[in-house]
């Protein structure tokens, strides 16, 4: 959530049309729900781009050395 606020922050333009899309398909009335997914095109890119550019978890595992896995196994 962090990331997006910041995100918004540093792109005032982009912030703009994600409220421009959600006024056009949401209004002002209600919070918008799982059921419009498909009607807001523009917030779903937005948010698949704030996850690639920084992801909520790790994309990868450290890998042990060869030589830590050996001393593993002889001290076992």
């Amino acid at each position: 959530m962090t990331w997006f606020l910041l995100a918004m922050i540093a792109h005032p333009e982009k912030q703009r049309k994600c409220q421009e899309e959600l006024e056009r398909v949401i209004g002002r009335s209600r919070m918008p729900t799982l059921a419009d997914q498909n009607n807001l095109p523009y917030i779903r890119a937005t948010v698949r781009e704030l996850l690639r550019w920084r992801p909520a978890t790790p994309l990868g595992e450290p890998h042990p050395r060869m030589k830590d896995i050996k001393l593993i196994f002889r001290n076992n």
